[in-house]
């Protein structure tokens, strides 16, 4: 939203000149509730959208100025007061050799006015306060505090007569809101009023409500934006801070602008963006500084240049994509008096654009340039850098986004802490959006006299934006060094570059900017079945470089090895498929930016058969044993089972078991059950690995015939063969067991049973010793045989 601004009286109206001549002064409104009620309460006076009052109603005698102004080396703050008539006489109320800005006014209902103020820079500010009354002014004094910087104060005086100041100060965890109040011959200790939480809050006002409360309002950052938030002082203390826009209280400011006008504004204010009004009638909003009607930034002046150059709507086909963000700087004042809304235009834009693509690449330079914009919202810019990117990186695809801001910051008194608090938000949401910032120092500032007041730009801010690139890893393009070396005929307003000096920060630009590296993707080496040795070279054209391979079974690739740095450029792969054909290619990336190698494939090799041995049974009893070996997978992932049988045919095989896919010999081990007693086994460890299996050697063991409850089932003991047979509970014989001729047997156990069909052939020999043996049927111990029973 914009208005020509007019002031005077009804039907007297004139137009307000502005510094570039008497055009009209363009305001830009804040569109939240806070802010937008002190917009709407000056549009309406200034405009003169009012209806006609009585002398009753008007009370013009109550509107006062506070305001600073230059003397040609620093900032001094004066009051001037309407008359009935004109204003009267400016009256000096600092006279120190530092900056004083950025002055609140308001005045008791007991005729006494209060003035405060900072003074000091971004850096280093106190708070001071001046009382006049009868006419008489004090010499200023500072409200003391703890912190080192304190500025941008606001006040109020209630009903009682007792002033409260705001103001925003750094307590080292930064920016918070702080307050105090006259308690009859000094300041209290200043209190918080916002909640603290590491993030800045700037920039407030303070004003009543309708039942007389003080109220606060105030800029800050809430993980993303800034936005206004706001306190009422309730019971003592300040509530919970709340959105504005959930606020109704602020509405009964507009109702000031419906009532009585304002004075024309004196002649001798050449900046009202550091004045403030104070307007007695309503009291509500008693200190109602002139920047929040949205003047244009002083140090950002910009008028409507007939013929300003129009730049083609963003074209997002060239092969690099970057664009250019931050203040009048960037937009190129002031050849361009316009925002560069993504334009291809600009001071430094078309020419950085020419040298990309005459010695780098096709390029494309768009302009994001916005006039007055500070970090953080202001007059001078509405919705302030740290807002403003969100939109401007969801716009478009860029490679790149040149960040160039803060030398706004200064005029609203924004500390350096939070200039880089903000700067440093923007690297985070540009990489968010896959766009890499690069950051450049602050270009100087030599306008006489000072626009802002003294800025600490080589001492604080350049030094910490240099810092910040360190620390986040970010590209920086030292502009203030590039140009402050013949800055004289670079500038032709000592803020902003001429056409050469547009050309000279382009060339810093181009400096920076990172080529692409070249890459070339080599034979691979050391192939074996699974693993492979991917080969490259990497050229990083002078700047930090990462390379990485795609492989897979296709050129679609799929698979990555890390990212490493370019140094030496080869990577090992494992766990590939063997006998398979893989497609390479080496990726390197610069800053963001990646550049592929040509395809490459090889094969890899069939792999190596386990090695397998074959060992010695153990814990052998009547019908269990535990078959063993040992597995070397090399390399491959193998697996082994145990075949086992009574004749080299085997015929029973353990459950297949995983040995793993190492390069050295494994034991293993097998335990099988449902054995035969004194029964001689056969058994061999087997091994399969990528598609062949491997066997070892035969090996025999023989079953015993002991145990705890021994079963000799279908069992025959041999002719010649003496066998002791123990059980430690119980021993039966049969079905089916037999004894042949000449064989000796001993069975012993606590009882014995025989159970089927048992036979015992003439001249075996067997023995029962039992406390129990029971002979059933079947039983057939044949003439000449022995048959011992022993308890």
């Amino acid at each position: 939203m914009s208005f020509d601004v007019y002031y005077g009286k009804l039907g007297t109206s004139q137009e307000m000149k502005t510094e570039t001549g008497n055009k009209p002064a363009e305001i830009s409104v804040y569109r939240d509730r806070c802010l937008w009620a002190f917009a709407g309460v000056v549009i309406l006076l200034l405009l003169g959208y009012v209806e006609p009052a009585d002398a009753a109603d008007v009370g013009v005698e109550e509107v006062e100025m506070a305001f600073a102004q230059t003397n040609g080396r620093d900032f001094d703050i004066y009051y001037t007061r309407f008359t009935g008539s004109r204003w009267s006489e400016k009256v000096q109320l600092s006279h120190d050799d530092q900056d004083d800005m950025l002055p609140a006014i308001s005045v008791g209902g007991n005729g006494v006015r209060w003035v405060v103020w900072g003074r000091g820079n971004v850096v280093d500010a106190k708070l001071f306060y001046a009382i006049g009354e009868n006419g008489l002014w004090s010499a200023p004094q500072e409200i003391q505090s703890d912190f080192s910087f304190n500025h941008a104060p606001s006040i109020m005086v209630d009903s009682q007569n007792i002033p409260w100041v705001v103001w925003h100060a750094d307590a080292g965890a930064g920016t918070d809101i702080f307050f105090t109040r006259w308690n009859g011959s000094g300041w209290e200790a200043p209190g918080r009023v916002n909640r603290q939480d590491g993030t800045p809050d700037i920039l407030p006002l303070i004003g009543m409500d309708d039942d007389g409360k003080p109220w606060v309002c105030w800029r800050g950052y809430d993980g993303k934006t800034y936005r206004v938030y706001s306190s009422k002082w309730t019971d003592g203390r300040w509530g919970e801070e709340t959105l504005s826009e959930k606020e109704n209280l602020y509405e009964v400011l507009l109702e000031m602008g419906k009532k009585g006008e304002l004075p024309q504004i004196p002649d001798f204010l050449d900046n009202p963006h550091q004045a403030t009004m104070f307007i007695g009638r309503n009291r509500k909003l008693q200190s109602l500084p002139m920047r929040y009607v949205g003047f244009p930034a002083f140090s950002e002046r910009t008028t409507a240049t007939e013929g300003a150059v129009k730049g083609e709507t963003a074209d997002a086909s060239g092969d690099l994509l970057i664009k250019a963000f931050g203040d009048s700087i960037t937009q190129g004042y002031p050849y361009i008096t316009d925002h560069g809304d993504g334009r291809r235009i600009g001071g430094y834009e078309p020419k950085l654009e020419t040298l990309l693509n005459s010695a780098l690449r096709p390029s494309q330079v768009f302009n994001w340039g916005w006039a007055g914009e500070g970090t953080v919202p202001s007059s001078g810019s509405p919705l302030g850098g740290v807002n403003r990117i969100d939109s401007v990186l969801e716009t478009g695809s860029s490679k790149y986004i040149l960040i160039l801001e803060g030398t706004n910051d200064p005029c609203w008194m924004v500390p350096v802490s939070d200039t880089i608090f903000n700067l440093d938000r923007m690297i985070d949401k540009s990489r968010t959006h896959n766009v890499e910032p690069i950051l450049a120092t602050l270009t100087p500032d030599t306008t006489s006299p000072p626009t802002c007041g003294t800025k600490p730009i080589d001492s604080e801010y350049n030094p910490a934006i240099k810092n910040l690139a360190s620390q986040r890893v970010v590209i920086l393009a030292d502009q203030y060094a590039a140009v402050i070396g013949n800055w004289a005929s670079l500038t032709g307003d000592g803020l902003h570059p001429n056409d050469q000096g547009y050309q000279v920060m382009a060339q810093k630009w181009f400096a920076v900017i990172p080529p692409p590296p070249v890459v070339t993707t080599s034979d691979a080496t050391s192939i074996s079945y699974k693993t492979a040795t991917l080969n490259g070279t990497v050229n990083p054209k002078g700047l930090a470089t990462s390379y990485h391979f795609e492989y897979g079974q296709t050129t679609v690739y799929g698979n990555y090895t890390p990212t490493t740095s370019a140094v030496s450029v080869s990577y090992s792969v494992t766990n590939l498929s063997p006998e398979t054909l893989y497609h390479y290619r080496i990726v390197a990336t610069s800053y963001g930016e990646s550049v592929y190698g040509n395809d490459k494939t090889f094969t890899t090799l069939i792999p190596p058969p386990p090695v397998v041995t074959t060992s010695n049974a153990t814990s052998i009893s009547y019908n269990t044993a535990t078959l063993n070996g040992t597995v070397n997978p090399n390399g491959y992932a193998a697996s082994y089972h145990f075949e086992y049988g009574k004749t080299t045919a085997y015929g029973n095989y353990t459950l297949t078991t995983s040995a793993g896919s190492g390069n050295s010999a494994v034991p293993v081990s097998y335990s099988i059950t449902n054995l035969r007693p004194i029964t001689l086994y056969h058994y061999r460890i087997v091994a399969t690995g990528y598609a062949e299996s491997v066997y070892g050697s035969d090996k025999t063991f023989t079953t015993t015939c002991s145990g705890d409850a021994v079963v000799l089932e279908n069992v025959v003991f041999l002719s010649g063969a003496t066998r002791n047979c123990t059980g430690t509970q119980s021993i039966t014989v049969g079905p089916d067991a037999g004894m042949q001729e000449g064989s000796v047997v001993n069975l012993t156990a606590p009882q014995i049973t025989t159970d089927g069909a048992v036979n015992i052939e003439s001249g075996a020999r067997v023995t029962f010793t039992a406390p129990q043996v029971m002979i059933r049927s079947g039983f057939n111990a044949k003439s000449g045989s022995v048959v011992d029973i022993t308890h």
